[in-house]
């Protein structure tokens, strides 16, 4: 059932975006994102630190949304969602490579671009987006 309205809900974004890009400041996507963690941590046992102890998390591929809107000519504002995936967290430095838990999160960035003017059949941006995961 969720499969069914996950593609349900695809296919009604894909007929959105085609729909209104000619006749609306608004656009829809549907895509997929790669999020690539840079993961550490401190970790602590009884109260005291191990040293050199640490954590990876490993990288996930996310089903997004993109929800954009221009502002002007030069200007476009996006926000990103995407469904929840989960990462394996494991041990690392001194701790043993062993898995320490799972962690499901919902990726989600909002941004804004600047459009460079157009060279020849290339389209240039240059943006900047923001988010905070917290665990």
């Amino acid at each position: 059932m969720i499969k069914k309205a996950i593609s349900l809900a695809a296919v009604g974004m894909l007929m959105l975006s085609h729909a209104y890009a000619e006749d609306s400041r608004w656009s829809y996507r549907i895509g997929a994102t790669n999020v690539a963690f840079d993961a550490s941590a401190e970790v602590s046992m009884n109260g005291g630190r191990v040293p050199g102890g640490s954590a990876d998390a490993s990288d996930n591929n996310a089903l997004t949304f993109d929800f954009g809107y221009v502002i002007n000519d030069s200007w476009n504002a996006r926000l990103i969602v995407g469904i929840p995936p989960t990462t394996k967290v494991t041990g690392a430095g001194t701790l043993p490579p062993i898995l320490l838990g799972r962690i499901q999160y919902a990726p989600a960035v909002l941004s804004v671009t600047y459009n460079l003017p157009q060279m020849g059949g290339f389209a240039l941006t240059w943006g900047r987006g923001s988010t905070t995961p917290e665990f």
